[in-house]
């Protein structure tokens, strides 16, 4: 049993420095944004989605080198978070039940 999780621990630590050494980062590059300032792709994408929607908070990050806008919103009493690309695209949604 100890073998496995000295074995697991070891596979892990190989995973993060290759990827440390390659120049993989990791670090948060998330950036709050102004919901006045999302694109107006990514603004129309969410009111279309969730007309009565309100949004909350909105951040701006990079996945691989695309940029995605997450947004926080109610929508008929739940709380949602949508994923969405500068294009207008829908990359995920998630909703608190």
């Amino acid at each position: 049993m100890l073998t496995r999780f000295v074995h697991t621990v070891s596979v892990a630590v190989l995973f993060i420095s290759a990827g440390i050494l390659s120049g993989t980062s990791y670090a948060d590059d998330d950036e709050e944004i102004a919901i006045a300032d999302l694109p107006k792709e990514v603004a129309a994408t969410i009111i279309k989605r969730y007309p009565k929607g309100e949004m909350t908070a909105a951040t701006k990050t990079k996945e691989d080198k695309a940029v995605v806008y997450e947004v926080e919103l109610k929508n008929a009493g739940k709380s949602i978070e949508i994923a969405v690309f500068e294009d207008g695209k829908i990359d995920w949604i998630a909703i608190d039940v």
